[in-house]
């Protein structure tokens, strides 16, 4: 019996295909999510994330262009497919990134087990934060049942 990752593997080169569409996100047909909703693939050089901090973390996350994972935790919210909730914060930081997440990430939430070295990051307002994923290019219709996975054809040419 495959794995997920040999599913999602074997469309990945669909997926990368497809790339040059409009959607971002790319439907896995043959599989679904952890709660019986659909599956989606996004490559992560294509997306941009939003970390919520406070001032201290954001000036120690500006200066090493790392966010710590704390608790075994990093999280942020995508730019493509993300929902900002009201959470604690008091800083924005909006960032890319190459770090894969592992496993399933929600509307809410894309979590690493790890720290998470940025491409690029900036301090952005809370406003900024929110209005930027409100505008989210893409839209997961079940936001209770549906994930994205991430992968990259960036990083697998780079092995």
């Amino acid at each position: 019996m495959k794995n997920l990752y040999q599913i999602i593997k074997e469309e990945v080169d669909i997926f990368l295909k497809e790339w040059g569409s409009e959607n971002k996100l790319f439907k896995v047909e043959k599989e679904k999510s952890s709660n019986g909703g659909d599956l989606y693939v996004m490559d992560i050089f294509h997306d941009s994330f939003i970390h919520l901090t406070d001032f201290i973390n954001a000036d120690y996350i500006l200066k090493n262009k790392t966010i710590p994972a704390k608790e075994g935790k990093c999280s942020a919210v995508s730019t493509t497919f993300g929902e900002i909730k009201p959470k604690k914060g008091d800083v924005a930081l909006f960032f890319t990134t190459l770090v894969l997440p592992e496993g399933e990430h929600s509307v809410e939430e894309v979590s690493w087990k790890k720290d998470v070295k940025c491409s690029n990051i900036t301090k952005i307002s809370l406003d900024k934060a929110f209005d930027l994923v409100n505008r989210s290019s893409e839209k997961i219709s079940d936001k209770n049942s549906d994930f994205v996975i991430y992968n990259s054809k960036y990083l697998e040419e780079s092995n």
